[in-house]
């Protein structure tokens, strides 16, 4: 391994590289914006956004057997072939990384892939899993590991 020196203070960064921060921004604040203005998009046209979609199947228990997120993906959008999920990759990743964070992941086990498959499932956790409170609701919710 190297040595690396710093530069000095970032006002003493070579312009180039202030630029190519100041472009980097831009396109973040684009994408945030884009984001904002789909969901408000949605919100206008009385469709729930994806967390509150996934809440009602977790309600519905759709999550009692283990689920991909291809899966997930089919029974949110039944009208979308088999053979055409391939081309919804971005969204079926967007899907796999919201059951893996926030209150998901008290709701959800995430379970490793099953045989040759490379597609991590989840399934609802069970009330009286061990190192896990009952938090004494309708659907089964476990509380943070103790």
């Amino acid at each position: 391994m190297g040595t690396h020196s710093a530069s000095g203070p970032p006002d003493q960064l070579p312009a180039s590289t202030l630029r190519k921060i100041t472009e980097l921004e831009k396109a973040k604040q684009a994408a945030a914006a884009k984001i904002l203005k789909e969901k408000a998009e949605q919100k206008e046209k009385g469709l729930p956004g994806r967390a509150a979609q996934l809440h009602a199947l977790i309600n519905k228990g759709f999550f009692k057997q283990p689920k991909t997120a291809r899966q997930v993906f089919a029974k949110l959008n039944p009208g979308i072939p088999e053979s055409a999920l391939g081309n919804y990759t971005e969204e079926l990743t967007k899907i796999t990384g919201t059951l893996s964070k926030g209150r998901f992941a008290k709701l959800l086990d995430k379970l490793a892939p099953k045989g040759e498959s490379t597609a991590v499932r989840f399934r609802v956790k069970a009330a009286d899993q061990e190192g896990y409170e009952n938090l004494g609701n309708v659907t089964p919710i476990a509380a943070e590991k103790k």
